[in-house]
């Protein structure tokens, strides 16, 4: 592992409080000179870590990676709790169901849905592989039991991060197919206003100031997100209508045969109009266990829903109605017959809407 320079004795000087072996950070070289700046004091960085888990595949147009690769130690040198980031948190409650349907469609049975976490913007100080170090405004994420603080249970997380960044990666191809058609030349997936997935990495805490975040050997997850506000866009059904983050869950179910759901579709529009997505959560093979398509959907005069389709009510609950883009990749979605497009016995994909 290369030397650090500069990032290295930020690391190293952990050692000087914590009760841990220096070689616990990496470092090869001998710093001799002190540096500062005006976030990391003498004694150390907010947070050592080190880089455990980051996933290799590409994504293509799909996802946003940080700089941060397999054994990188990484300096916490800031973190502070926003405001503006508490959506992230709402799927921990059942507080922020506005209704009973919305309640309902909510997956429960699967731990990884309602574990509790608190989340940080933090900044990053990290190597430039140069000798020198950058620094990175990121969201950082911790599980609130320590039990849940695993490389395991944070690896459950990257992976629904790279589904949803693969599901991105075909659908802002079909949006630059479109594109494409309209003003010519080739379709072009990185050059179009699509979703784009921030993918995170899983860190183990090597030790520094901030131990009440998490205690060495613990794990937490660091993604390249500088925001300092997230917006729920596909949620409990509810929220204001986005037409690209609504019709990417639809491509998703669609495109999968109704096997998989990208769920809780939150982040931002940036200031080029592509939607940032942080933390999505992946219904279907990922939840391990077998997920059929979507079933008929039953419903009777009030509007109450079969029990047995709950993939139905999901989808029907979150995704309220079409906008032009479904009709796009799904063009039978007015079919007067029913349809298994998208592994929905439906005759449309909006309640009444579409």
């Amino acid at each position: 592992m290369a030397a650090y320079d500069q990032l290295s004795f930020l690391l190293r000087s952990c050692t000087q409080s914590l009760p841990v072996e220096p070689d616990w950070f990496g470092c090869v070289n001998q710093v001799q000179d002190v540096m500062k700046t005006r976030n990391v004091s003498e004694d150390g960085p907010q947070l050592a870590l080190r880089v455990v888990y980051a996933p290799t595949n590409g994504t293509g147009a799909g996802a946003r990676f940080g700089p941060y690769a397999k054994d990188d130690d990484i300096a916490i040198t800031l973190f502070e709790q926003c405001q503006g980031h508490g959506p992230l948190r709402w799927r921990q409650s059942d507080s922020h169901a506005r209704d009973r349907r919305a309640l309902a469609a909510w997956p429960r049975d699967d731990q990884r849905f309602g574990m509790q976490r608190n989340f940080w913007r933090a900044k990053v100080m990290v190597s430039d592989g140069h000798g020198g170090y950058e620094e990175y405004w990121s969201l950082m994420s911790c599980a609130v039991a320590a039990k849940d603080r695993t490389v395991q249970q944070m690896k459950t997380i990257v992976d629904d991060a790279i589904t949803a960044a693969t599901f991105a990666d075909a659908f802002n191809m079909e949006i630059a197919k479109l594109h494409s058609e309209e003003v010519g030349g080739d379709p072009d997936p990185y050059a179009v206003v699509g979703v784009r997935v921030c993918v995170p990495v899983v860190c183990q805490v090597l030790g520094g100031r901030a131990l009440d975040a998490a205690q060495p050997g613990q794990a937490l997850l660091l993604c390249l997100y500088p925001h300092a506000n997230v917006q729920k866009f596909v949620f409990e059904g509810s929220e204001d209508f986005n037409e690209l983050p609504q019709a990417f869950f639809h491509f998703c179910v669609w495109s999968s045969a109704g096997k998989q759901m990208v769920s809780d579709i939150q982040g931002v529009e940036d200031e080029d109009g592509d939607f940032l997505i942080v933390d999505p959560f992946v219904l279907g093979p990922t939840t391990q266990r077998e997920v059929p398509n979507l079933g008929e959907f039953v419903a009777n005069a009030r509007g109450a829903v079969n029990a047995g389709s709950v993939e139905n009510l999901r989808f029907e609950t979150w995704h309220r109605r079409c906008g032009q883009l479904c009709k796009a990749f799904d063009p039978h979605r007015r079919s007067a017959q029913v349809r298994r497009a998208c592994g929905l016995g439906l005759p449309s994909c909006g309640i009444g809407n579409a």
